[in-house]
């Protein structure tokens, strides 16, 4: 799932456009990992979603 996809799930939810279960469900992801997302949201930004650097 690309960033910008996570980005607009989580903006989805903020903005009252659903639950964090239906649209974890929607996107085929655990509630759980809907719930750290939205988390990681709040306390640092979209930046969170943007891979920075390679993995090798």
């Amino acid at each position: 799932m690309s960033p910008d996809e996570k980005i607009c799930a989580v903006k989805l939810f903020l903005d009252g456009k659903g639950s964090q279960r239906s649209i974890a469900g929607q996107l085929g992801i655990s509630y759980q990992s809907f719930q750290q997302w939205i988390r990681n949201y709040k306390s640092m930004g979209k930046g969170i979603f943007i891979k920075k650097g390679r993995k090798l």
